[in-house]
């Protein structure tokens, strides 16, 4: 128990030790406003010295234990903050918010600079790239990853060209892919001459030096079509061409025997290697024909020199042609002919045509690989006008910073967040708090009702209308609103239940300084009366202070005034002496508040007549 102070200086206190009674179990004090009122509570506290075991109600446990503001739109009301450590968190988490930068600014101002980039890299791309199929790189990546990609490319091309100055200067055309596409277009004729064919010429060129019996063989036309009669006539007795009887079987012998004849298969081996070989002249006509659109794979001179090969192989197989025309006339004859002399003609043709195949497919080779390069090449030359250029180099330099500010502002924010996090899991829930205060509200026709609302494991109390339930502002909540919610969770934490009527055991002093000031006249009834319902609790030492004497003397009215012969009230007034010290003295609350009133007007009556 706090018995009195001792050299206390405080503002108006000066080496202040009293009073010279003990105080009291409780204690009634009143002074005006300036007399020192609010230092004398503090003093009281200060140096009783056990603070987890004394409680102060005033102005500053109204900053710090409650807190007010405007809340988002998820919340209807406002919201409310109780406790000082809840209070000073909730600041703190202000102050911290306001240390969170504006990621999306950041994030755009690095999108706008990464398409400026890529305008003027797409710029020096359709620069170079010409009528090439050469693709742009990816819109969907990274800037950075962009320019890598092209710095892979100058690599590459300068295996090819490795004089950058070179290099620089190449753009892309479509000349290579039209010739490409023009050679392809070409069908070459085969002028191969097959095994297959060189058998018909090999037999027919057999029967040239063949001389045969003289047996009277119709021509083969008229052999073939005594063949086709017979196939005709098989399941037939009557002649299909005259009408008459036929004797089929006589004429299947005739037609064997000439079918068997040597003389008529030299006449069929002659006709059908003449049709061979004019198919094969033809062949080469188409050939030469196709030689001259060639002039971008064969040289002139080597056109010339194959058309006139192939043209000696012509007159040369037509000669052939004419021997076996020549015995077809006179069968009996016998024509000469230089087998050796036809396979030097078929073997140089099949040379020429491989020629020609193999010029062409090593030109188609070489265009491709010139097209790759060409490409490779541009691909170079466009990342080399990237690099090489000041402009963009810059761009990227201060991209690349932004990027790093971004980076470490994200970072910044990360901490923040995480800081605000941590604030927010220490708070308190104080779940039975609104109960208690909704009912005194609803009892003192108080508008007002608090509500808890938890969110992600973090609870927060809201102001809002009882009646209409319509969101409340800042300004909707009066100061003796404020006041009242304050004292209100004062008095809350001073009792260890539920229901507020068992004080916690580890309070020894409690001081409420003005706790009905700023009131509104419909709540100071009440305060008193749960001040007064504190002043009764045995246990505690209580100092009540007070600036209206009206008030005093409501509190001081019905207090017992000893137990057991033991004094239990004192009633105090805290003034300034003539030095403006102040001071403490023992008081009559019998004094009427109009009495205290004219007494006060009277003694300051005679401090200005004694000044005159």
């Amino acid at each position: 128990m706090l018995n009195n102070l001792q050299s206390y200086t405080l503002k108006s206190f000066s080496d202040y030790s009293g009073p010279v009674d003990k105080f009291c179990q409780k204690n009634i004090i009143f002074g005006y406003n300036g007399c020192g009122k609010s230092s004398l509570a503090k003093g009281l506290v200060e140096q009783y010295g056990r603070l987890d075991n004394s409680r102060l109600f005033n102005r500053e446990y109204v900053k710090n234990n409650l807190l007010i503001e405007d809340n988002d739109s998820k919340i209807q009301g406002v919201r409310a903050v109780f406790g000082e450590q809840q209070v000073s968190n909730a600041q703190q988490i202000k102050e911290i918010k306001d240390q969170l930068k504006d990621e999306k600014v950041y994030q755009t101002n690095i999108d706008a600079s990464e398409s400026k980039i890529r305008l003027l890299i797409d710029s020096k791309y359709d620069q170079k790239k010409g009528s090439l199929s050469i693709n742009r790189k990816q819109r969907n990546i990274d800037i950075k990853r962009v320019i890598d990609l092209y710095q892979a490319d100058i690599a590459t091309a300068k295996k090819i060209q490795a004089d950058e100055n070179i290099l620089i200067e190449y753009k892309g055309d479509k000349s290579l892919e039209k010739e490409l596409l023009s050679i392809e277009s070409i069908v070459i004729e085969n002028i191969i001459f097959s095994d297959k064919d060189k058998l018909i010429v090999d037999d027919a060129a057999s029967f040239l030096a063949q001389k045969f019996t003289d047996i009277l063989i119709p021509s083969s036309i008229i052999v073939k079509w005594l063949n086709d009669g017979v196939n005709i006539h098989q399941k037939e007795n009557q002649c299909q061409f005259c009408g008459g009887s036929i004797e089929l079987d006589e004429i299947k012998q005739r037609v064997e025997l000439y079918n068997s004849s040597e003389k008529q298969r030299a006449t069929l081996a002659f006709l059908k290697a003449i049709e061979t070989l004019n198919d094969w002249i033809e062949k080469i006509e188409k050939f030469n024909s196709k030689l001259v659109f060639l002039d971008k794979v064969l040289s002139t001179e080597k056109i010339e020199t194959l058309i006139t090969s192939l043209n000696n192989m012509v007159n040369k197989v037509n000669q052939v042609i004419e021997k076996f025309e020549l015995k077809l006339q006179n069968i009996d004859d016998l024509v000469q002919i230089n087998k050796e002399e036809i396979i030097l003609i078929f073997n140089s043709a099949e040379q020429n045509y491989n020629e020609v195949i193999t010029e062409i497919r090593n030109r188609k080779h070489e265009l491709n690989t010139l097209i790759n390069k060409q490409s490779v090449l541009v691909r170079g030359a466009i990342g080399l006008a990237i690099v090489q250029d000041k402009g963009i180099q810059m761009m990227l330099k201060q991209l690349e910073a932004d990027k790093d500010e971004y980076n470490q502002v994200k970072k910044n924010n990360e901490a923040t967040k995480q800081k605000i996090i941590d604030l927010e899991t220490k708070s308190s829930n104080f779940s039975d708090f609104p109960k208690l205060v909704n009912t005194i509200l609803e009892n003192n026709e108080i508008n007002l009702r608090l509500n808890l609302l938890t969110d992600k494991d973090k609870s927060y109390y809201w102001i809002g209308h009882s009646v209409t339930n319509e969101a409340l502002s800042i300004e909707d909540i009066s100061e003796g609103e404020k006041n009242l919610l304050a004292l209100l969770f004062f008095f809350y934490e001073l009792y260890e239940d539920e229901k507020q009527e068992n004080l916690k055991q580890s309070i020894e002093l409690i001081v409420l300084d003005d706790p009905i000031s700023s009131l509104d006249d419909a709540n100071r009834f009440f305060v008193i009366e749960l001040v007064k319902q504190l002043l009764k609790e045995s246990d505690p030492q209580v100092f009540v202070l007070t600036h209206v004497w009206n008030d005093f003397c409501q509190l001081t009215y019905g207090l017992p005034k000893n137990n057991s012969g033991i004094k239990v009230v004192e009633y105090y007034e805290v003034y300034k002496d003539i030095e403006a010290k102040s001071n403490l003295r023992v008081v009559n609350s019998a004094v009427k508040p109009y009495k205290k009133l004219f007494k006060e007007v009277y003694q300051l009556s005679r401090k200005i007549f004694l000044m005159n």
